[in-house]
């Protein structure tokens, strides 16, 4: 990270501490009233030999967080919060990299490495410094913020910023981005706004403008902007019918020049998705959606170069593949125990990840959810003369795995 870059929001952020200190009418605001809170989590998973990889292997991600909230008056407020992330393998534990916090849209440098070693991680960062100001349509907000855009629940194509990956484990709470924010209300859910992203570096920074819109009670959404050096418009439209609910997706991408270091797999490239939402009468709720990722490899030939391109990299998917059914099922056996099923099928080589989850409430502020993971598909072929194996499918080639998330909430 270029330090000398992230100068002038730390300079902004200290010119804001001072005018406010320096304000009258600050020292008149309630500054008594905070709200103090957190959780600790630990998931723990075990993964079991592959086609493409002998031996078990086991790790521990663990997570502690302190947030800060407070609204000392009607026009002010703040949140900051600290996350300390440690990270335990019995393996070399870049291999479970994939579920630490990216910080591709952070410019400030925040965080610190306790202890960085083969087998463990302990990191701490400032997951939020934050403070808006909000009048009576309007809202400027400046600092580690949590961005996001989008409606539909598996993956959202206009969540374009800091987007879930559709088969995380914990998706409660969205990793923080330096930005700026400022937005104007209007009528009935309306609003304009635009956005500053600040990446880890000039060519990653995002400028994006945004809207939406309720009209007879059908939510159109719509973004348009720079997202980290790609040209990019998309829109959105989510409604119900007869009970069904509906979302749809679409963006359009102008990539980045594949001679970066990294690029993107092609020169333009759109992502969509279609979802819907039912509940039947037994209590049986059902989420599906068809989804594309024109930023993937239409081929398991190409799936190793999908995974190296600048989106993957950058978060912006994490699917290797293009054309994908995702369905989500969940049931609740009791008022304190729910089950629900994650399948995501890559529709072009048939290959599929099938995850069942028991979610059990042990008390008012702890959870505790036992999943499985099992990947089906063909395997890769032998290493090539380079020493590389080759993908025939992309869920075939991921081992299974299975473990438990315990989670504490104060």
């Amino acid at each position: 990270m270029n330090r000398s870059r992230s100068h002038w929001m730390w300079r902004a952020l200290l010119l804001a501490g001072w005018l406010l200190a320096l304000s009258p009418s600050a020292w008149a605001w309630d500054w008594s009233e905070v709200s103090v809170g957190g959780f600790l989590k630990s998931t723990n998973v075990s993964v079991q030999p592959s086609a493409s990889t002998s031996g078990n292997g086991f790790y521990s991600y663990n997570e502690q967080r302190v947030f800060l909230k407070g609204a000392p008056s009607d026009s002010f407020d703040y949140e900051v919060a600290v996350e300390n992330e440690l990270l335990l393998s019995d393996s070399d534990i870049d291999w479970v990299s994939r579920y630490r916090t990216r910080d591709v849209n952070r410019r400030l440098d925040m965080d610190a490495t306790l202890t960085n070693g083969r087998h463990q991680e302990d990191i701490i960062e400032v997951d939020r410094l934050m403070f808006s100001l909000r009048g009576e349509d309007d809202e400027v907000s400046l600092g580690r913020q949590a961005v996001g855009y989008g409606r539909m629940a598996l993956v959202s194509p206009l969540d374009v910023v800091q987007p879930f990956s559709p088969d995380a484990l914990d998706t409660d709470t969205r990793s923080g981005v330096d930005a700026v924010r400022a937005v104007h209300y209007f009528g009935l859910g309306g609003q304009v706004g635009g956005t500053l992203v600040l990446g880890d570096s000039d060519d990653n920074n995002s400028y994006l403008a945004t809207a939406s819109y309720n009209a007879a009670g059908v939510d159109l959404l719509g973004i348009a902007g720079r997202l980290r050096s790609r040209d990019m418009a998309g829109a959105g439209i989510a409604g119900d019918i007869h009970g069904v609910g509906l979302k749809a997706e679409f963006v359009q991408y102008q990539g980045r020049k594949r001679t970066d270091d990294p690029g993107d797999l092609y020169d333009s490239f759109p992502i969509a998705g279609v979802e819907a939402w039912y509940r039947f009468d037994n209590g049986l709720k059902v989420l599906a959606e068809y989804l594309y990722n024109g930023a993937g490899a239409g081929s398991p030939d190409g799936y190793t170069d999908a995974i190296l391109s600048a989106s993957m990299q950058e978060g912006m998917t994490s699917l290797a593949g293009q054309q994908y059914l995702l369905v989500r099922p969940s049931y609740e056996l009791h008022p304190l125990v729910s089950v629900q099923v994650l399948a995501i099928w890559n529709l072009k080589d048939q290959s599929a990840l099938i995850r069942p989850e028991l979610d059990i409430s042990l008390s008012d502020n702890a959870q505790l959810q036992l999943f499985v993971g099992l990947n089906t598909g063909p395997g890769p072929h032998d290493e090539n003369a380079l020493g590389i194996s080759e993908y025939r499918s992309e869920f075939g080639s991921i081992n299974n795995y299975g473990g438990f998330s315990l989670k504490y909430y104060f």
